[in-house]
């Protein structure tokens, strides 16, 4: 007796053994089931990220301490500065090799561009003045330059878990007349990015990133710490990212005081007016005044400068406690930005307080009028369109940024989509909360289809660091890519996307996430097997096509059949129109597509179908012939 009770419990433990790794098998599936490149699976041998989408182990991120100072001239647009660099070798390597961006190389003859430029703006790049390593002196000249990378061969190892002393003497002349991201958009009217020689990602996947700035794609940074001395002429004010830290010594009392005032106040502060402009008695100095700034875990550092922008400030306390302080800095002239402190307030208290409900990462925003639409830290370089609902969405997008790919510093360069897709995903869910009427979510959805199936429309995660073709590049970094995840949003539902992504920002803030952290944590998150979803969208070549490929309607009931023909998991839109005129409209997520490329239902009807029509004007489909069926 004993014997068979002992048996029966040894069966039962098996049983219960065999369930535990079949359970944990139907989780890893669809992780161990996705396409990776050899050098993630070295990532994921090492360590340094795991399967449940967590940093692993190993993980590790290096990072600068940049000490700069700077002299700009805005009538010549002239730059000259110097820096102390402090790299920090947190990696297990040793490295042999500094990689160093002159990003403003891109103006310079001869290198490569993913477009044209006025001729008039072709410059000798970055001039490379003084360099030192560890007080070891190294000639500029016979440090090895491609475009806009410098591979500085090391005088000595820099050996793991160690810091080194790097100093640079540099000067640029930047373009009058073309304008890539920042520039001059009138006179002394200028937002300056990309303007210091700045050290490279060293990460665990691909080491150094030494992808070449061409133009189309974007960046990818350390999270580092900067003290910036910047020189202007007066009457010229300055922004930057980070907290100014000598108001009182650079501005009179009277405007100083304006300034802490806007820095406490729940209400817009009017700084600068055009009157005080008028007037010329804001700044001390009246010849040079140098603005002094530091900004901490940062990936990037811009300033923006000019004499005759208005300047409003407001503040705003945070749920974690921390008060930040937002600035709007626009020409008079712009009637919409007279509300840009206000509106940039808002969008950053529903980013913080309702969705994505992660409270915004830094101390200050600047949005500053100047021309097209680029983020930087604490910082937004932006036109206004004139329109209210675009000024909205462009303010929340560029916004937007300050969370992927700053404060979770994605690979922007290599995949887009971990940014771009994200940022022109949910920004148009916060426009439409504070102005329903702009319909602004409908936009992801339009844009889509109208590139759907054409040559631009590849796998998401084909690197777009490849792309030279600008349309291949949009398409992935923004359209495909927002529409992927609005269709993730309306699977998951609200509160469970959004649970993913605050754990997906909390596990990899101040760090690198790469595509596979962002699908694991999800899987990870919801507790489902999403590789369903993530295969079609991001690694497969699919169409979108849907079909009505049977349809029979018996005893007030409509048996219908719907098949994805595509491969691509698209959102079921059924209008029925029934014999006394009335319509039905019944709608389904891409959940229908989990397990089948077919999807049958049962729709009760009072009165018999005459028309079927699948599909409505923001759901794309290459061949609408099957989409309409008459009974």
């Amino acid at each position: 007796m004993d014997y068979y009770r002992r048996l029966k419990l040894r069966l039962m433990k098996k049983s219960l053994l065999l369930l535990s790794f079949m359970l944990f098998g139907i989780i890893l599936w669809g992780q161990n089931s996705l396409y990776m490149t050899k050098e993630f699976k070295k990532a994921y041998k090492n360590k340094t990220r795991s399967n449940s989408g967590n940093p692993g182990e190993n993980y590790f991120t290096n990072f600068s301490d940049y000490t700069i100072n700077a002299e700009f001239n805005p009538e010549s647009g002239f730059l000259s500065g110097n820096e102390t660099i402090i790299y920090h070798n947190q990696s297990s390597d040793t490295l042999n090799l500094i990689v160093i961006r002159l990003y403003q190389n891109l103006f310079a003859k001869g290198r490569p561009r993913d477009f044209a430029i006025n001729p008039n703006d072709l410059t000798n790049g970055v001039l490379i003045k003084k360099l030192t390593f560890n007080e070891i002196e190294i000639n500029p000249a016979e440090i090895n330059s491609y475009a806009t990378n410098m591979f500085l061969s090391t005088p000595e190892a820099i050996n793991p878990n160690s810091t080194v002393e790097i100093k640079i003497e540099w000067e640029i002349n930047f373009p009058q007349n073309t304008t890539v991201r920042n520039g001059k958009y009138g006179e002394n009217v200028w937002f300056i990015g990309y303007w210091y020689p700045q050290i490279a990602v060293y990460d665990d996947v691909f080491g150094w990133d030494i992808n070449n700035y061409s133009g189309a794609t974007e960046f990818y940074n350390d999270h580092s710490n900067f003290d910036v001395n910047i020189t202007v002429p007066a009457p010229n004010i300055l922004w930057a990212t980070g907290e100014l830290q000598n108001i009182d010594e650079i501005y009179t009392k009277k405007f100083a005081k304006r300034i802490k005032d806007a820095q406490i106040s729940d209400d817009v502060v009017k700084i600068i007016t055009p009157e005080d402009l008028t007037e010329n008695k804001i700044l001390k100095n009246k010849e040079k005044n140098t603005w002094h700034f530091k900004a901490l875990q940062v990936p990037d550092f811009s300033f923006s400068t000019s004499d005759k922008h208005n300047w409003d400030g407001v503040s705003l306390l945070l749920p974690n406690q921390e008060k930040i302080f937002i600035s709007g800095v626009y020409a008079d002239s712009t009637e919409n930005f007279h509300q840009l402190a206000k509106f940039t307030r808002d969008i950053i208290e529903v980013y913080s307080f309702k969705l994505p409900a992660i409270p915004y990462p830094y101390p200050a925003m600047t949005v500053f009028q100047g021309g097209g639409g680029m983020e930087y830290p604490m910082m937004v370089n932006e036109s206004a369109t004139g329109k209210l609902c675009s000024d909205y969405y462009v303010t929340a997008h560029e916004i937007g940024h300050s969370y992927f790919p700053f404060f979770t510093g994605s690979n922007e360069t290599r995949y887009a989509w971990m940014d771009e897709g994200l940022i022109s995903f949910f920004p148009r869910l916060v426009v439409d909360i504070l102005s329903p009427d702009c319909n602004s979510e409908k936009q992801i959805s339009t844009n889509y289809k109208r590139v759907a199936n054409g040559y631009t429309d590849l796998p998401l995660m084909v690197p777009t660091s490849i792309f030279k073709d600008f349309w291949s590049y949009r398409v992935i970094a923004y359209d495909r890519s927002s529409f992927a995840l609005l269709q993730l949003y309306n699977y998951l539902g609200d509160s469970l996307f959004f649970a993913g992504l605050q754990e997906y920002t909390k596990r990899w803030a101040h760090k690198h996430p790469y595509p596979y952290d962002f699908f694991y944590t999800f899987e990870d998150v919801t507790g489902k097997d999403l590789s369903w979803f993530w295969k079609p969208y991001f690694f497969e070549f699919v169409e979108a096509n849907l079909a009505i490929t049977e349809a029979k309607y018996s005893k007030n009931e409509l048996n219908i059949t719907i098949e994805n023909k595509g491969g691509m998991p698209l959102p079921i839109y059924l209008e029925i129109t029934l014999s006394d005129g009335d319509i039905k409209i019944f709608e389904q997520n891409i959940g229908c597509w989990e397990n089948s490329n077919k999807y049958k239902t049962n729709i009760s009807l009072e009165n018999k179908p005459i028309k079927i029509q699948l599909g409505k004007s923001d759901i794309p489909d290459i061949d609408e012939n099957d989409n309409i069926l008459n009974l």
